[in-house]
């Protein structure tokens, strides 16, 4: 007999009748394949559940790295609004301080001054902070006080500052006082020759030596002779262009402030000052308008601006227009004896008289 193969194991052949035997019957063919899937399901179902749980793990994960993130995002952001407040305080502190003492120290700003053009926060007042003024802001900030007008002459021991700047001045003359009260004054100023100087309309350069209140003036003055008594040394003649400042020549006390009409025409002030190295001199200037200083006030000598000299030229006639081109417009000014029982210039009332300081 021959033996067959067949191709499906348990397959019927062509020559053999079908079987009525249902499949799945004793051979066992079914029940191993049912076997080897239901192991197969088993299996994928395990895998799948793992999946399931590394997916659900690295969802895990994900949430957790996303909330680290944004709790350092917000640890940052807090950080940085934390410094900007800090910093925009610091530099509302700096910025007011410097306003503070430019408002105490800097002179009134002019038109012609330019904002600069890098500054901490541009569009406001601020602006005008720049670095320099911070590093200006650590140092202690000394503002140097202006140096005094040189001496130029004394009485006794009692120096007398220029009562002009020395740039300001044209000429210097000394002449006789119209009273005998008037005292005498001493200079280093070099006497210079009148006739030369009526004809070049200058007593030459003047220098200053030394620095600080013991500077003092050096050059050439006039010595301008009067029809009075007594030797051209008890009063002075401070040549200057109207306007031009008036210092006071002595550190003291301001006694009195009189007006009164020179000769007359002229509507004048008087300026009386009590020196406190000389009480019993009584150091007066006249000629001067749009005064500075009030009775009581302390003055330093040249230093406190007390006056402007006033514009003379046209109205009397002045001995140092002689020797000037520009009118001899000046301050005058002379030391009287207040121990003097004929002088009266410190108790004459407003307006008593027509000269100043009469006896």
């Amino acid at each position: 007999m021959t033996e067959r193969f067949p191709e499906d194991p348990g397959a019927p052949s062509s020559a053999e009748a079908p079987s009525s035997q249902p499949s799945g019957d004793a051979t066992g063919v079914r029940p191993v394949r049912s076997a080897l899937g239901s192991e197969a399901l088993r299996s994928l179902g395990a895998k799948r559940s793992d999946d399931a749980e590394r997916d659900e793990s690295l969802m895990h994960h994900g949430r957790k790295r996303r909330e680290q993130r944004q709790i350092r995002r917000q640890r940052q952001q807090t950080a940085l609004a934390i410094a900007g407040a800090a910093v925009l305080a610091l530099v509302l502190l700096v910025g007011g301080g410097i306003a503070v003492v430019r408002l105490l120290t800097a002179e009134p700003p002019t038109k012609a001054a330019a904002r600069p053009s890098k500054g901490l926060l541009s569009g406001s007042w601020l602006s005008t902070t720049t670095q320099e003024d911070l590093v200006k802001l650590a140092k202690p900030i000394i503002k140097p006080g202006p140096d005094p007008t040189p001496i130029f002459a004394s009485y006794r021991g009692l120096d007398l500052h220029v009562p002009v700047g020395p740039t300001a001045i044209t000429e210097i003359g000394f002449h006789q006082a119209a009273r005998d009260y008037a005292l005498h004054m001493t200079t280093d100023l070099k006497v210079a020759d009148s006739d030369k100087v009526k004809r070049t309309k200058s007593t030459g350069k003047r220098t200053i030596k030394g620095k600080g209140d013991s500077a003092k003036l050096s050059g050439c003055c006039l010595r301008m002779w009067r029809d009075r008594p007594g030797k051209p040394d008890s009063a002075v003649d401070v040549g200057g262009k109207p306007g031009a400042v008036v210092y006071a020549p002595v550190t003291g006390k301001v006694r009195r402030i009189r007006h009164y009409k020179l000769y007359g025409r002229l509507a004048d002030w008087e300026i009386h000052i009590q020196p406190d190295d000389d009480p019993d001199v009584d150091v007066v200037l006249i000629h001067v308008d749009d005064l500075k200083i009030k009775p009581g006030q302390r003055v330093e000598a040249g230093v406190t601006r007390i006056a402007k000299i006033r514009k003379i030229s046209g109205v009397i006639n002045s001995q140092l227009d002689e020797y000037t081109d520009d009118g001899g417009n000046h301050v005058h000014m002379q030391l009287n004896d207040t121990t003097r029982g004929d002088y009266k210039g410190l108790r004459l009332p407003d307006d008593a008289g027509l000269e100043p300081f009469p006896g």
